[in-house]
């Protein structure tokens, strides 16, 4: 709550290092959306069995907030799309937005059994926010940030990933995020019914053998990857991925 305390731009830094107001707000939602994660472990533990449909309802609330916290910046003006405006080549624009699905995706598959995923990935937001603070106040070099970044989001991955492993979803959480991925960016479905789906596919994962999960990750990585070099050739790029909030 200390950083709504500060004062900062209205909008994103084209160098991307800095907190705006709608991102603190966003980092808002998922911290919240972490702390309820968080206590449904505890509750799970506490109660000996699990919460039928919790995570799905925490999961599909911070979908809801995280837009209308979209929808009150786009009414002031001051909306700025998370990765979008930052000055990066159109494939890799393309990439660093496929690359938010996995975190809903791995969120779903593991039905809060475990805390150390939800801690990492809450550590991250919290340490880029402090990252981003210290530069603002120039104590840090844009530079210094830019490798934070990367390097934490990699440890957060590496510990998200041996959790997937050794609770056997990995491959269902990776084709699934790749398909929310596809039918959003692709066809523009509603992030409501893309993330249902994939709700439902997770739930049902036990029922299909691993080489078909594995066959369609593989795929589906692969289909990202040539759309993300199709994209500076997509005039519908700009318009529809570069413009228009996702809302993952």
């Amino acid at each position: 709550f200390s950083g709504f305390r500060f004062r900062m731009p209205r909008r994103r830094s084209v160098e991307g290092s800095r907190q705006w107001p709608e991102y603190r707000w966003q980092a808002f939602v998922y911290v919240i959306c972490c702390l309820g994660l968080l206590l449904l472990v505890w509750a799970q533990r506490a109660l000996g069995r699990p919460i039928d449909g919790a995570v799905e309802v925490i999961v599909f609330l911070r979908l809801y907030l995280s837009t209308a916290v979209i929808k009150h910046f786009t009414t002031l003006g001051e909306y700025t799309p998370t990765f979008r405006a930052i000055r990066v080549p159109p494939f890799m624009t393309y990439l660093l937005c496929a690359s938010q699905f996995p975190v809903t995706s791995q969120i779903l598959a593991n039905g809060a059994s475990r805390f150390s995923g939800i801690f990492a990935n809450l550590f991250v937001l919290q340490f880029t926010a402090f990252a981003m603070t210290l530069q603002r106040k120039r104590k840090l070099p844009h530079w210094v940030v830019a490798i934070i970044y990367p390097s934490i989001l990699n440890m957060a991955a590496a510990i998200n990933i041996i959790e997937a492993v050794q609770l056997g979803y990995l491959w269902p959480m990776l084709a699934v995020a790749n398909v929310a991925a596809l039918l959003r960016m692709e066809l523009r479905w509603s992030k409501y019914a893309v993330w249902a789906v994939g709700a439902c596919l997770l739930r049902c994962r036990a029922w299909i053998p691993s080489s078909w999960w594995m066959a369609l990750a593989s795929l589906t990585v692969l289909m990202i990857f040539i759309q993300a070099f199709r994209a500076p050739a997509l005039k519908r790029f700009s318009h529809e991925v570069a413009e228009r909030p996702l809302g993952v």
